[in-house]
């Protein structure tokens, strides 16, 4: 731990991709629209999904979790924190 920040440094060492969104015709070999990534952009804290805004970070409010219910087409219990369970069902937080 330094001070109130705690540092933790990783390396890729391999990655997988299912075989439908394989693409060997495109430069990277990956067709990266039927992957849909998930965007977190820390300078403003806004999730992305590939043109698509989702929502807020550090923002977890009803009305940000409706848009993502009515997006998804998925009722969500109030009590439940919709926006966190909704990036965390995202594809690209799926293991």
């Amino acid at each position: 731990m330094i001070g109130d920040w705690t540092l933790i440094l990783g390396e890729v060492l391999e990655t997988h991709v299912d075989e439908d969104k394989a693409d060997e015709s495109k430069r990277e070999g990956i067709n990266v629209s039927k992957i849909n990534p998930l965007i977190y952009c820390t300078e403003v804290h806004y999730y992305w999904d590939m043109g698509t805004f989702l929502g807020y970070g550090f923002n977890s409010g009803k009305e940000s979790g409706k848009k993502l219910e009515k997006r998804r087409g998925r009722r969500m219990s109030e009590k439940n924190n919709a926006h966190s369970r909704e990036m965390l069902s995202h594809p690209a937080l799926s293991v």
